[in-house]
């Protein structure tokens, strides 16, 4: 999966030394790919994310690849797992958050992979 992190300088004047960092939730683990308005960057987003100066009203996109663990590593049912992202400076800190909803199906006790019904292709990712 890609995660996207938009980040926009709203105020009247630059956002100086701004970090951008993520956590990833447990079942979840980093593939790379960081790439910062579309060009590679070998920066690290998971301990902090030097993006510099944002000038006012500008703003950048931060992409990354992620995968989600296994089947057999989640119970049957459906598991919301959290992921959160901060940007700050040494004045400001602002946080979000993203939910990725992961279904575990079974039947009489078995795992099936039958889909029956209505498919949500954003799910559809185990």
């Amino acid at each position: 999966m890609e995660f996207n992190i938009l980040i926009t300088s709203t105020g009247s004047t630059g956002v100086q030394s701004v970090t951008v960092k993520d956590s990833l939730p447990l079942h979840i683990t980093y593939q790379n790919n960081l790439k910062i308005d579309g060009v590679s960057s070998a920066g690290d987003i998971l301990t902090g994310l030097n993006l510099g100066t944002i000038s006012p009203g500008q703003s950048k996109v931060i992409t990354f690849e992620a995968q989600v663990a296994s089947e057999d590593q989640f119970n049957y049912g459906i598991t919301t797992l959290t992921n959160a992202a901060i940007a700050y400076n040494v004045n400001t800190a602002k946080t979000d958050t993203a939910q990725i909803i992961v279904p575990r199906k079974a039947v009489a006790g078995a795992a099936t992979e039958v889909k029956t019904g209505i498919v949500n292709r954003a799910l559809d990712y185990i």
